[in-house]
């Protein structure tokens, strides 16, 4: 089937109670959790009074969506990711809040920082300076994040899970994965070489602090991911070392673990960058070249 038909199946109210039901009832991918729906029971958990016109719905969405097993019937892959996409709040709702202050600082200047939320991204912006990037204004970070998400969680616990969340991506696309649909990555570094930054604004040609970006692209679903190379490597043992030896969590990095390895100086090498490390017993050198490879000196 078509994608545009695929998705032209779900155009319709009924269409979508019914694969929330089933999706409710059984494991993701068809694994069965209480065993097959039966159509009666799909048709009480909808709500449906019309079995014929019920019937037709829930025909329509068997073979993209929805499996008939004996005894019933049973999600499948494409119907999970449906849910889980309306669950997520990521085809559904308009969420937005801030600026609102909280008990973080900037990397650079060590004022405090305002989060804020929109467009499905948290954005964290020093309250003086221009932060990491020209992002709306100038911006630390501006990180995905469904308005699921928001639900119970603090603006300072935002910025660290959205963190948490942003660092495990970039471990998967590293290692060639796509954390959407496990297609093969694309793995680029744009490296500024006229870079200049002066003391509280960005730099005039790459608009950035860092000086040097990585862009990631799924082959596949086109998902793309923008991020400082160091922050990809920072599963690497050297890098996780010096983090836990300063005092920070190299196994669940988050907004201020970023802010350290956004510290650490940077300079332009023949086939990537090179970044000063701090060591308990001085620095080392590490560098990454397009391919994230970290070599340790």
């Amino acid at each position: 089937m078509a994608a545009d038909d695929a998705f032209a199946l779900l155009g319709n109210e009924t269409r979508i109670q019914i694969l929330k039901a089933v999706w409710r009832r059984t494991r993701s991918e068809g694994i069965e959790r209480d065993g097959p729906v039966s159509f009666s029971t799909l048709q009480a958990a909808v709500g449906a009074p019309d079995s014929g016109n019920f019937s037709y719905h829930l025909d329509q969405l068997v073979g993209p969506f929805i499996a008939r097993v004996d005894g019933g019937y049973v999600i499948r892959r494409a119907g999970s990711h449906i849910v889980r996409a309306i669950l997520a709040g990521s085809v559904t709702e308009e969420a937005s809040f801030g600026p609102v202050v909280v008990d973080e600082t900037c990397y650079r200047c060590d004022s405090p920082i305002a989060v804020s939320y929109d467009d499905d991204r948290l954005y964290t912006r020093c309250t003086e300076c221009d932060g990491a990037v020209d992002a709306d204004g100038g911006a630390i970070t501006a990180l995905p994040m469904p308005p699921a998400g928001l639900a119970g969680r603090t603006p300072e616990g935002l910025v660290r899970s959205t963190c948490i969340s942003y660092f495990a991506e970039l471990g998967m696309l590293r290692a060639d994965v796509c954390p959407v649909c496990a297609g093969r990555i694309d793995l680029d570094l744009e490296v500024c070489t006229e870079h200049a930054v002066p003391e509280d604004g960005l730099c005039s040609t790459c608009r950035t602090e860092p000086g040097t970006i990585g862009e990631a692209v799924c082959r596949t679903c086109r998902l793309y991911r923008v991020f400082v190379p160091m922050f990809a490597a920072h599963s690497h043992p050297a890098i996780a070392e010096t983090l836990a030896a300063r005092g920070y969590n190299p196994a669940a990095p988050g907004y201020r673990e970023l802010c350290e390895m956004l510290r650490w100086p940077v300079e332009p090498s023949a086939d990537g960058v090179a970044y000063t490390v701090p060591t308990p017993d001085g620095e080392r050198t590490v560098r990454i070249d397009g391919t994230l490879l970290v070599n340790v000196h």
